[in-house]
């Protein structure tokens, strides 16, 4: 089974395309729609650490050194990269002019039922709404975190 969305480029100059996260999903196919020769910034990136290791940098406020930060070369449009979206912090870096910067994700897990659970979503169902607004909206969160 799988689950899909488009990410567009945000109204905004700077704000990032999709903050950093990581996914409820086990597999994650992230393609480019957008030629990315075109665009000035937009880079899908992805941590190079453990999502525990991103949590506690967040918790103390500290910013990700650039050199945790893994920027793959996309040679265009199209292309794609695979990962293991609930254990890899990942997001799409902001523009640094506005273009339009589209990207398509897949998201799939296993339908054999006797497959261990392979998806966050316990973490969704106790999601902390306000919390998730708030986030959203860039209140209690340094915005640095979501660069």
């Amino acid at each position: 089974m799988h689950l899909g969305h488009i990410n567009y480029p945000p109204t905004t100059l700077g704000e990032a395309v999709d903050k950093w996260h990581h996914d409820t999903l086990p597999l994650d196919c992230v393609m480019t729609v957008s030629d990315p020769a075109t665009l000035d910034g937009g880079q899908f990136e992805w941590f190079r650490g453990t999502k525990h290791e991103m949590a506690a940098m967040r918790d103390r406020g500290e910013t990700i050194p650039r050199e945790r930060i893994v920027a793959p070369a996309f040679p265009g449009p199209g292309y794609a990269i695979a990962l293991h979206g609930d254990m890899i912090v990942h997001r799409g870096a902001p523009l640094n002019t506005l273009a339009e910067r589209i990207s398509m994700v897949n998201g799939y897990v296993a339908m054999d039922p006797s497959v261990d659970e392979q998806s966050r979503s316990r973490d969704l169902i106790a999601l902390d709404v306000q919390r998730a607004i708030a986030d959203m909206r860039g209140g209690e969160v340094p915005p640095e975190h979501y660069e």
